[in-house]
């Protein structure tokens, strides 16, 4: 796609080079002066600006902060100079730059820093939104087991009943508890959550049923536990299946009794709590192998919830990351882009770490590219190597289906995760766009159905 491209500098040969350089593909304007520069900026709307820093009168930086606080903010623009240190590199990062070239630099960068400005161009912005029904615009997923858990979560909010919530590490189990709080009429009272796995059997009683003045070494005054902190609310134990079994006993009669006894007390307080549990780990297997009690499991277990691993909804990935991304946005005040090759890598990794493995990626990634554009390259070595297939778990009914019926299940998905972009779709399914174009009439698939809606 052809640029419109001012070249800035107060050299006539570097001027003159650049722009011969760039002029057979795209519009190329110059400027032998910031203050040019910056007139010609007020009547032409450009997409790159390759300017010096070191320059008579207004200085390259000068050029930088008019333009990118008064009259083209959306304008990739880069810096040029023979004297490049770290503070110059910071000072223009610091200022909005897109990237910093140091003189002399070659044909080869040159090239490179184009291309990406094109594809940067090209490349919509990873389309996609939060899904709000039923779940207060914070739990992100539009994948068949994620609608699930919606309807699950807006049945059992409204009732008082015990839930446990089973789930892999880092697949937003406390989320979805929040969530349920926040549905429910306990919503304006306290939510409380507890990692009932980091804390030793005493300090976990302590912290949550209070303790007395003396009543162990280093308890120098009355302590309130957190049960009665969440008095009216919710209180969300995860790790539950951590606990050891005399602690399970003294949670057993809080949930039977609804009051409970601070360490050294021969006084019970009531409280009216409703609890919410979670683990990473089968609790009816730990209940056969003696480490959970299983009357304290019939009493947790009145509703169960399952999240589903994120290789299990791998077209959740773009939201989710659209999710991070923006909240990103709202802190450093940036736009990030994935190539279409990079966000294929995304989609394919297995994430052991599930969403919580995600976000950190993604929040490493943009924190870390120079100009906004996330290539494959960029991406951590453990992503960029997987080879591993595809998870088809959720394409596969009970029963066997026909090649063609897979073909045509996993062509959706695909759509699906790229909003109908079929030059992303031909990306992943590593086949050309003719291909996707024959496909799609092969099985009438109507493409309008999975764009963005604005």
């Amino acid at each position: 796609m052809a640029l419109k491209i001012l070249v800035v500098d107060d050299e006539e040969q570097i001027r003159k080079l650049l722009a011969d350089i760039l002029a057979g593909q795209h519009e190329v304007h110059t400027a032998s002066d910031g203050q040019l520069a910056i007139q010609l900026a007020q009547s032409v709307p450009f997409d790159l600006v390759l300017c010096d820093i070191n320059m008579a009168g207004l200085s390259g930086f000068d050029v930088l902060n008019t333009l990118k606080s008064e009259l083209q903010s959306e304008a990739e623009i880069v810096m040029m100079t023979g004297f490049s240190c770290l503070d110059s590199v910071m000072q223009a990062t610091q200022g909005g730059a897109a990237d910093y070239l140091a003189k002399p630099f070659t044909l080869s960068q040159l090239e490179q820093l184009i291309q990406e400005i094109e594809e940067r161009r090209r490349s919509e912005r990873i389309p996609l939104e939060r899904l709000t029904a039923g779940n207060g615009g914070e739990i992100v997923g539009t994948s068949p087991a994620m609608i699930e858990l919606f309807k699950q979560i807006a049945r059992i909010a409204a009732t008082d009943l015990t839930v446990t919530i089973y789930g892999e590490s880092g697949t937003g189990k406390e989320l979805v508890a929040r969530t349920i709080h926040r549905h429910s009429a306990r919503a304006m009272h306290p939510f409380i959550a507890v990692n009932c796995g980091a804390l030793t059997e005493t300090l976990l009683e302590s912290e949550l049923f209070g303790h007395m003045r003396g009543s162990f070494t280093g308890a120098v005054s009355t302590h309130r536990g957190l049960f009665e902190e969440a008095n009216g609310g919710t209180i969300f134990l995860d790790e539950i299946g951590e606990t050891s079994l005399a602690f399970q006993v003294k949670l057993l009669r809080v949930l039977q009794e609804g009051e409970i006894k601070p360490v050294g007390s021969n006084r019970s307080a009531r409280v009216n709590v409703r609890v919410i549990t979670a683990s990473n780990r089968d609790l009816t297997q730990a209940v056969k192998e003696g480490h959970f009690r299983q009357d304290l499991l019939y009493r947790i277990n009145a509703v169960t919830l399952s999240l589903p691993p994120l290789r299990e909804r791998s077209e959740d990935i773009p939201q989710l990351i659209h999710r991070f991304l923006t909240q990103l946005g709202e802190e450093k005040q940036r736009q990030i882009t994935f190539t279409p090759a990079a966000l294929e890598k995304l989609l394919h990794y297995n994430w052991p770490g599930n969403v919580r493995q995600l976000q950190n990626t993604v929040k490493r990634l943009a924190a870390l590219s120079p100009n906004g554009l996330i290539h494959e390259s960029d991406l951590p070595p453990e992503i960029r190597h997987y080879e591993g297939a595809v998870e088809l778990k959720k394409l596969v009914p009970d029963s066997l289906v026909t090649l063609q019926e897979l073909e045509r299940r996993y062509l959706i998905q695909v759509l699906t995760a790229t909003y109908g972009n079929k030059f992303q779709a031909a990306r992943i399914l590593n086949v050309d766009r003719k291909t996707v174009d024959r496909m799609i009439r092969t099985h009438k698939i109507d493409v309008e159905q999975f764009k963005r809606k604005d």
